[in-house]
């Protein structure tokens, strides 16, 4: 399977990434490094995860308090928002 990301999920990555790289940029590398490991969880078996609402699924991403939304689309993976646990949940939706 593809991966895909929408362009509000593109920007929640870069801002996630940058907050961290300016806090020490060993740490934006990890944090980078943890999301792909997620995104392989992801792709190797995209059905495993909690499906929230419609096709909508979400994994948590370990060590980094954010979630990853996604759905499947033909053959491939839509990556639709990555947000922290402390914003709006409701925000995957846009």
């Amino acid at each position: 399977m593809k991966l895909r990301f929408t362009e509000a999920a593109k920007k929640d990555y870069q801002e996630a990434k940058s907050w961290y790289e300016e806090i020490d940029p060993d740490l934006g590398s990890y944090f980078e490094a943890t999301i792909d490991e997620a995104l392989g969880r992801v792709k190797n078996n995209p059905m495993q995860y909690q499906e929230i609402s419609g096709d909508t699924r979400k994994t948590v991403i370990l060590k980094f308090p954010y979630n990853l939304f996604y759905l499947i689309s033909d053959n491939t993976i839509v990556i639709t928002a990555l947000l922290h646990h402390r914003r709006d949940p409701e925000q995957w939706k846009r």
